[in-house]
Order: C-alpha cells, then structure tokens, then sequence
C-alpha cells in the first residue's frame, strides 16, 4: 500500500477564484526558482494508461462542499460522489481498502465509508477540529488529531468508538505512526509528541525550529520527515531521526510544504509546495530535492501509485486531482471534482475470490440418474458483481434450472453476491440403461468474474459419478 500524506491543519484562505489563479501563477513564476527545477512542464496532454493497474478508484475530499468525489481511474471519469460531513479534510484509507475515513473538520467526526458500496456507512464523534489521520499497522486503531480541542482520538475500528482520549496539552495538526505501532508522533506547534500507543501518553517531545504542518514515517521507521513553515524561504522538510529522537537535518522546501507521500520503494518523498503551486521530490538517500514542477493552484496532498508511476495531487485552487509523472513531474491528466479538493487518497482494487464445489447425489432407479449441484462461494474481501461459470457435461442428455445448456456444455452466469455468500447451480444428468462402468464427471470453472478473482487455486471443482446399471451408481 502506498504511503499516504498528510496535510497541515490549516490551508490558506481561498481567495476568489480568479484572484487566487493569478496569485499562484504569481507565485509559481517568482518563487519555484527557490527550488531545483527540472525539464521545462510539458503541456497538458494526456497519456496512456497502462492496461493494468492496481489502483481502481481515486478519493478526493472537497472541504466546501462536503463530499467525497470518486475516480475510476480505469475509464478517467467521475462515478460518484459521497456526502459527508462538514469541511472533510483528510481520507485515511484501511489496510485492506474496504474502508476509507473521512475526518470533517467542521463536524468534529469521522465518516467510515464503505469503498466497495461507496456510501458511509457510520460516523464516529472525535474532538473538534479532526484532521490528518492515521492508522495502526494492523488497522485496528484510527489517530485523529483534534486541533480544536488539543488531543488524540483513538478510535476501535472494529467498533467504530473511541477507544480513548489523550490530552495533548498542545495544538496537534498531523500524525504518524511507527511500523511496529508502538509509537504515536503527533504534530503540534514547533514539537513533534510522542505517543506512547501502550500506556497513552506522551513520552518524549522532539523540538524543531519551525511549526510543524505534517508527519510522515519512513516505511522502517528509521527517520520521521516533518513539513514546517517558518518564513517562507526557510521553509523546509525537517527529518528526524527515530531512534534518537532528534532531528538529523533540514532539508530547504520553501512556499509551505504541505502534504507528504512516499513512492512505493522509499527513494523518492514527495512534497507539495502549497504558495508555489507545485510539487518538489527529494531523494530519501541524499536528503536532497531532486526535481520541482508547477502543478496547479494551491497543491494540498499527494498521493504515489502503487506501480510508482504516478502522483496524484489534489488542487484545492483549482477544484481537481491532477495527476503527473512520478520521475518528470510532467502533467499528464486532470480530473474535476468537488469545491476545494484538500485530500486525495488511491482505493486499491479489491478482488472477490470465488470458491466453487461440487456434490453428487445419485438417484439409482430404472430410470436411474445423478444429481448435480454447484456451490459458488464469494470469499471476498469485495462483492461480486459479475460472473461466469463454464460446465462440462456428460454426453447423456443433461439438463440445468439454472444454467444454459448446449449439448455437453453450460454457461452459468452470476450477477452480483456479497462477500460470504453462496449461490447455487443445479445439474440433472441422466445414466444410460447399459453403462457398464460409465464415469459420469461434471468439471466446473470459473471463466470470467469482476471485480478480479486473483486465486485461481479454487476456480475448478469436479465431481465423477460411476454407473454399472441405472441401479447401482456409485460417487466420488
């Protein structure tokens, strides 16, 4: 799963539109040159998407608006739009992807949303002022920082409750947490606080120069990167070394660095340059910025593709997610969403592992015969929404209340069914008067299903069926 970014507490105020075009592009022009500038920004033309992806959907939360605006990244259009609750600001997404967070900073609450039936499903009352998020490793805590209330949720995912409130005595903006889980660093004021998850408080305080905006951990948990704004050009990216608790080095991003993201492979952290409009990348080697672009009017997040290709960035000025070249930073698409996109987050494809098998009830008689019966199991984790199952069939004349027949073969189709579920599909196969040992086998497989099924190791089944005479058969 991609590392997600976070956003600072507070975004700048949202000047008309135009005003805050030109302000941007002012800005864009007079200050990107503060920062390492790659190839000039090729247009907006877009490109090719590669034919697969494991990225299905991307999430943006319009703060003006109070909605979720939905992605499919597939065919690059808008196909929803879920309400919230007022001013969202940040999506957190679970481990598995099934749930997405919402934190609404104007509500005081967090809104879980169920990505496979993109609508909310509960909504969790935190403190006031929710806002960057993050989850435990193992996905069953939920951070929220309350700027407006000084504290830190901790919110039971299995329960959707708050487990607990930690009164943080300061102003907390963003969190991470460490890989093991044992650790909570929260953002607040020129500090970062560290959690400790076990006994929830505040165990050590790591001093900065400059406010912090946001937190992001390292993938081993080695270094801590923290945006802070302190005037402008002495803006910076400030790295904190874990161990030690100690910041090792700053590294110089001017114009408000704001959110965070880590490509896939920890070399290159992502930063959005909110005054610049633009996005810088640093080398995670060096501690160096290596390439930054304009990219839109007020870049609040940003988002890395599972494949590393691509970043997503969401442009609160410009109400889209722009999507750019991981390496280059040049433009390649842009999609239109909500008022005031100010999070964006990449929904993984979720499969729907079908199960199929297969029992056999013999039916001896002079008119003796087996019974068939197909049991498809979705073993999820997502819904199924389509699917076929192709039979094959003794040469006996069978025949199906479920299935098309044509002379030895099925077509069984499947419309949609719940993670968990069963369905079933029924065979009626005649036994010839003179089998003399006749095997009877009806083969069952999964062809075609959506989403992906990705465990091909259950998509067969196969039951055989011996008959000397219609009156003695025997099953396997």
């Amino acid at each position: 799963m991609n590392s997600r970014s976070s956003r600072p507490a507070t975004a700048a105020p949202r000047a008309p539109r135009g005003r805050t075009l030109g302000a941007v592009a002012a800005a864009a022009g007079a200050l990107a040159l503060s920062l390492p500038v790659t190839a000039a920004h090729a247009a907006t033309v877009p490109a090719p998407r590669a034919a697969a992806t494991a990225d299905a959907v991307a999430y943006a939360a319009n703060v003006f608006d109070g909605t979720v605006s939905v992605i499919d990244l597939a065919t690059r259009a808008t196909v929803g739009t879920i309400p919230v609750g007022e001013r969202p600001d940040d999506i957190v997404l679970a481990r598995d992807g099934g749930r997405a967070y919402v934190a609404n900073g104007g509500s005081g609450s967090v809104s879980v949303v169920n990505t496979d039936s993109r609508a909310v499903v509960a909504t969790v009352a935190v403190g006031e002022a929710p806002q960057n998020m993050a989850l435990s490793p193992d996905g069953a805590r939920l951070y929220v920082p309350n700027s407006g209330s000084d504290s830190l949720s901790l919110v039971d995912t299995a329960t959707q409750t708050v487990a607990a409130t930690v009164p943080l005595g300061a102003r907390p903006t963003s969190v991470a947490v460490s890989p093991d889980g044992s650790r909570a660093y929260v953002a607040a004021g020129r500090s970062v606080l560290v959690v400790n998850t076990a006994t929830r408080a505040v165990s050590a305080t790591v001093a900065l120069s400059a406010d912090v905006n946001t937190v992001l951990a390292s993938a081993d948990g080695a270094r801590l990167y923290a945006t802070t704004e302190l005037d402008g050009d002495q803006d910076a990216v400030a790295v904190v070394d874990t161990r030690t608790l100690t910041p090792s080095t700053a590294i110089p991003v001017a114009n408000r660095p704001y959110g965070m993201a880590l490509s896939p492979d920890g070399k290159r952290l992502y930063v959005t340059r909110e005054r610049a409009g633009a996005l810088a990348v640093v080398d995670t080697a060096t501690n160096a910025v290596t390439a930054s672009q304009p990219v839109c009017a007020y870049p609040l997040d940003v988002a890395v593709a599972s494949d590393g290709a691509s970043a997503y960035v969401a442009c609160g000025g410009d109400d889209n997610v722009t999507v750019v070249d991981a390496t280059a930073l040049g433009k390649k698409d842009a999609f239109p969403v909500g008022d005031g996109p100010f999070a964006v987050a990449l929904v993984p494809t979720r499969p729907a592992d079908l199960g199929l098998s297969l029992t056999a009830t013999p039916r001896p008689g002079l008119g003796g015969s087996v019974d068939y019966t197909l049991t498809v199991t979705n073993n999820g984790p997502a819904p199924l929404t389509s699917g076929t199952i192709s039979v094959t069939l003794p040469n006996s004349r069978p025949t199906s209340p479920d299935c098309a027949v044509s002379g030895t073969r099925a077509t069984c189709a499947l419309t949609s069914l719940a993670p968990g579920a069963t369905t079933t599909r029924r065979f009626h196969v005649p036994v010839g008067l003179l089998s003399l040992g006749t095997p009877y086998t009806v083969t069952a497989t999964r062809t075609v299903s959506a989403p992906v099924d990705g465990n091909a190791a259950n998509d067969t089944a196969s039951r055989t069926c011996t008959a000397v005479t219609p009156l003695i058969i025997t099953c396997r």
